[in-house]
């Protein structure tokens, strides 16, 4: 590896950085709110997928395993695909 100064590693392991305290919240803050919104989006994504289905007839069963949740939907594909996008 090359670095900045011989036996001494790169200089970037010494970089520093003095942000105000203001600055970093409203950061978080506004990540925090995209992340929230983008979730509540998905949420309405899924909620009018899941209805659109049942209005269908489709059978739509949700199973509970170890790593999480699985969708089943016995019907139309297209929206099957879109429900666990969503998901």
């Amino acid at each position: 590896m090359q670095t900045d100064r011989p036996n001494q590693g790169p200089l970037k392991s010494h970089w520093e950085f003095q942000y105000p305290v203001e600055r970093v919240l409203g950061a978080a803050r506004n990540q925090a709110k995209h992340r929230k919104d983008r979730l509540a989006w998905w949420q309405q994504e899924l909620d009018q997928s899941e209805a659109r289905l049942k209005e269908k007839g489709f059978e739509y069963r949700k199973q509970r395993h170890s790593s999480g949740e699985e969708v089943r939907v016995v019907g139309d594909p297209e929206l099957a695909r879109r429900v666990a996008e969503c998901a």
